[in-house]
């Protein structure tokens, strides 16, 4: 059961294999910059139900992310947000948010909501949503193994 540093250290490892299978193309600073942040958004993100630098970092981004939508009055994402807010909160440790599954839906579903609201970068959202998904990946198959991880 890795810590932070360590649940770090896999999604870097996870990135890195990942671009070994893209190692035939070239991509931009940026490109890469977007994906390792997603990488290692992931590889933290199933441990936002306890308390720890990860889950103080997303509650700081999830309060910026409710002031956009308020602001631009996108009510349907601000409800999203809320619920994933309250209940990383209340959800016991290694709960939903240790679970392949519902994490694939919750981005499923963000990714839907961006590409009805940014439909010229469909291909951006897919990319760097499948990049946190690999991180997600890195966690929990560090967490459980590699079985219990995709049940």
């Amino acid at each position: 059961m890795p810590n932070f540093r360590g649940h770090l250290l896999g999604g870097v490892g996870a990135y890195i294999c990942a671009l070994f299978v893209f190692q035939h193309t070239s991509f931009s600073l940026i490109e890469h910059s977007s994906w390792l942040s997603a990488t290692l958004a992931g590889a933290l993100f199933p441990d936002i139900d306890i308390k720890s630098k990860g889950q103080r970092l997303y509650l700081k981004v999830l309060t910026l992310v409710l002031l956009v939508c308020l602001c631009l009055q996108a009510y349907i994402p601000l409800i999203m947000v809320l619920a994933l807010f309250f209940s990383s909160l209340i959800m016991p440790h290694r709960g939903l948010f240790h679970d392949l599954w519902f994490i694939s839906g919750v981005v499923i579903v963000t990714d839907l909501f961006l590409v009805v609201f940014i439909p010229q970068r469909n291909e951006e959202i897919a990319i760097v949503s499948l990049f946190f998904l690999l991180g997600v990946v890195s966690h929990l198959t560090l967490d459980k193994g590699i079985k219990k991880t995709f049940r």
